[in-house]
Formats: structure tokens, C-alpha cells, sequence
């Protein structure tokens, strides 16, 4: 650890170089900082004891103090990015969302240029940076803009997406969906019920939530395929992660599953913090019982859960699938910033730029979205994307060891907005 004092706001900034070190504070200030829920300490943690490399990635966490109480802290990272010291925001690989976490009163007056001189204590405070790259930052955060998204920053190729939930399900249920569409739902679950035993539940035995979660990413790995998209799970099973976190952070992530005859038809993953319920994955089996919409029923009895829980917000987080443009409320921009720090980092900052831009272009053009998936289909069924590199998860019981100590796995860049 190492403290050096700036005048940026007046606050006295300690760099730490470890997550162990800052956990208390970390934690305490978590609990009132304006924040979003990938920048947890329970979920960052988890995740970096997942690297397969650790040493490639060093952790940065930040800390901006007033009289000794913590402003901000900046859970950032070093790595290298093609030659160049890159500082990052630490997890974001599988982070929805980046960002600091902000004490509420400074950050109601925080502006433009506070951000600038933020960022560069944070920079010289960590030392040997060539290149700054802040990925997926919301535009809001809590109830306003966030100055840390839209200061020197690009809009992303993909966007997120959130439903405000009311105060009882059958009355916002009324409000979401039209009465043709409620009937033609109720109708299909009807059905679905006729074929056996149908239960919607959360899953609190261990063994039967890490099952349900190296299914439900074979499935997903299926769909993303079908769509002629690339695997965002590739050498990447998710069972020792979410594994851990259900051990060690029972309140924060949750496994959802509907289920006919004790069989799993479709399943979530969802994280549950503050007034949020955030759907991180959600997939369903590719069966005969599929014409019964498994996956739209799953998610109408999430939000009912969601209601019940009291919460206020729906996130369905990234991702520009259909669905959610049918029925969310609130769209969100999410920008990167990639920013030289030296002329070594010049070449790292113009490649990620042009990367982005041109995944933009793609998206925003049918043709080429069309051509891509095309690509893709071409490259899966020549073997070239290594899609079949997958979790193990064919069979309801899970093939992974109940693990106290996971075995560390290859993250992959951009899981959630691939292609």
C-alpha cells in the first residue's frame, strides 16, 4: 500500500495493491457509495481469484480520502496491452458495468473537470501508465449523469437495458403487456402446466444451483451459436465463479429455475443489490416444450419475485435483443474511453478506438450484422472459433467438483457484448 496526498478535491489518495488489504473499507463503503453491483467487493474478488494468470493483471484499488473517510475508490487494474502498461477498470471482463464507487454527497457535485484531475491522481498515483481504457460505463448512475462515462469518452456498440417495476404484480403486469398478449402468455403456461408438475423456484442447495448454472450456459452457448454469433464462454465455465460467490455471498447472487417434472426448462442468473434485481444470464432448453415460451415465463416470474422482493428496477444490463426493446423503459448508453498516457500507449489507444468504431458500424448496418453472422456460422462449422470448447454441462448433474478452492479459468474480454 502506498499514500500520497493531492489536492484534487482535497483528498488524500492511497493506492492499494491488493484486494485483502482495502476488504474492510472496501466493504463498509460499498453499503452507502453511489456504485452499480459489478463493483462489489464480493464480486470483483471472486473474480480475479479466477484468472488463470493473475500475474498478468495487477490490482490497482484507488482510494480517495477526507479526513479520513473514503470519497471514492477506483477498483482499477494493470495489464498490457500490446507492449503498453494499460490501466482498466478491474473485473470488467465479466462486469456488466464499470465505474468507481463515489460517496453520495461528492458525487452530486461532481463535474466535468473534476473527472480529468480524478483520473490523473489515479494515474500518478499508480504510476507507469501508457494507456488509460475504461470500458461499458453507464451514462446514469443513481439518480444522474455520470461524469465518469461521459468525460472524453465514446459511445460503445452495445447498449443496456432496465424495466422500472411497480408495486404489484398483477397491476404492472396489466400496464407491461397487452391483453392479447396476456392471454396468448396465460394460455402457453396453461399448456406448459398440462405437460407435468410446472415450478418456478429459487435454487438454495448448492449442488442444485451450480448444476442449473453449467446447463443453462450450454444452452446459451447453443442459442449464441444458432444466432451465428461467437461463444462469449469459450474455455470460460462459470461454475467455480458463481460457485464462489453463492458460498461466500449467498445475498447478492440468486439461481432462479422453472422447472416441469424436477427438470430444469429454463433458468437465471441474477444479482440482487440495493433497489436491484439484475439479470446477468438467463437461457432455456431447446426441447420439445420450447413452443411454450420457457424463457418469457421465466422472466414474468422473475419480475414477480422482483416485486415481492420490493425492489424497484429490472435490469436486463447489456445486450440489444429484441425482447428487451419491447418492454423496457430505460435505455442506457454505455461508453469507453481510451486514452494515451505516453506515446507507447498511442498504439494501444488508436487500435481499441478503430475496434470499437468498426463494431458500431456493424451493428448500426442489417447488412453487415447479416454478413458477420454468416461469417460466424462459416467459422463455426469449420471449427475455427473453438465453440465447442464449452462447459461441461450436457447431463442435469454437473461434471465441475463442489470446489472450496476452484480450479482458475481463462476470462475472456467483452463476454456479455459479443457479437
Amino acid at each position: 500500500m502506498r499514500t500520497e496526498s493531492r489536492n484534487t478535491l482535497d483528498l488524500v489518495w492511497t493506492v492499494h495493491d491488493d484486494l485483502e488489504s482495502c476488504a474492510d473499507l472496501w466493504r463498509d463503503f460499498q453499503s452507502t457509495a453511489v456504485r452499480t453491483v459489478f463493483q462489489r467487493y464480493e464480486w470483483l474478488k471472486a473474480e480475479y481469484e479466477m484468472l488463470e494468470d493473475p500475474a498478468s493483471v495487477e490490482p490497482r484499488i484507488v482510494v480517495g480520502t477526507v479526513g479520513g473517510k473514503p470519497q471514492v475508490l477506483l477498483p482499477l487494474a494493470l495489464s498490457r496491452t500490446l507492449g503498453a502498461s494499460t490501466l482498466s477498470w478491474l473485473g470488467i471482463d465479466w462486469s456488466d458495468y464499470g465505474g468507481p464507487l463515489i460517496a453520495p454527497e461528492l458525487y452530486a457535485k461532481l463535474e466535468p473537470g473534476d473527472i480529468a484531475r480524478i483520473r490523473g491522481a489515479a494515474a500518478e498515483a499508480v504510476g507507469s501508465v501508457d494507456y488509460v481504457h475504461f470500458e461499458k460505463q453507464p451514462e446514469t448512475l443513481g439518480e444522474r449523469e455520470n461524469p465518469f462515462a461521459t468525460f472524453e469518452s465514446e459511445e460503445a456498440a452495445t447498449h443496456a437495458y432496465a424495466l422500472g417495476l411497480g408495486d404489484d404484480w398483477e397491476t404492472f403486469y396489466g400496464q407491461l403487456r397487452s391483453s392479447k398478449t396476456r392471454r396468448r402468455m396465460n394460455e402457453k403456461e396453461r399448456k406448459l402446466g398440462q405437460c407435468g408438475d410446472l415450478v418456478f423456484r429459487q435454487l438454495e442447495d448448492f449442488d442444485q444451483a451450480c448444476a442449473a448454472i453449467d446447463k443453462l450456459v450450454a444452452w446459451k452457448i447453443d442459442q449464441v451459436r444458432a444466432r451465428g454469433r461467437f461463444n462469449p464462454f469459450r474455455g470460460a465455465p462459470l461454475e467455480p465463479f458463481f460457485g464462489r460467490l453463492l458460498s461466500e455471498a449467498p445475498e447478492l447472487l440468486r439461481i432462479y429455475a422453472l422447472e416441469l417434472d424436477c427438470e430444469l426448462l429454463a433458468g437465471g442468473i441474477v444479482l440482487v443489490d440495493n433497489d436491484a434485481f439484475t439479470v446477468y444470464q438467463t437461457a432455456y432448453a431447446n426441447n420439445e416444450y420450447s413452443r411454450y415460451s420457457p424463457g418469457r415465463i421465466l422472466v414474468h416470474r422473475m419480475m414477480a419475485e422482483a416485486i415481492g422482493l420490493g425492489l424497484k428496477v429490472f435490469d436486463f444490463s447489456l445486450g440489444d435483443e429484441g425482447y428487451k426493446l419491447e418492454i423496457c423503459d430505460r435505455k442506457t448508453e454505455l461508453t469507453y474511453s481510451a486514452k494515451a498516457m505516453t506515446g507507447r500507449g498511442w498504439l494501444a489507444a488508436s487500435v481499441e478506438t478503430a475496434k470499437v468504431r468498426a463494431k458500431k458500424r456493424i451493428k448500426d448496418s442489417p447488412k453487415l450484422m447479416d454478413a458477420g453472422h454468416r461469417l460466424t456460422r462459416f467459422a463455426q462449422s469449420a471449427g475455427m472459433d473453438a465453440l465447442d470448447d464449452r462447459p461441461h454441462a450436457a447431463s442435469g448433474k454437473s461434471s465441475q467438483p463442489q470446489p472450496t478452492r476452484p480450479a482458475p479459468i481463462k476470462l475472456h474480454r467483452n463476454v456479455a457484448a459479443s457479437l
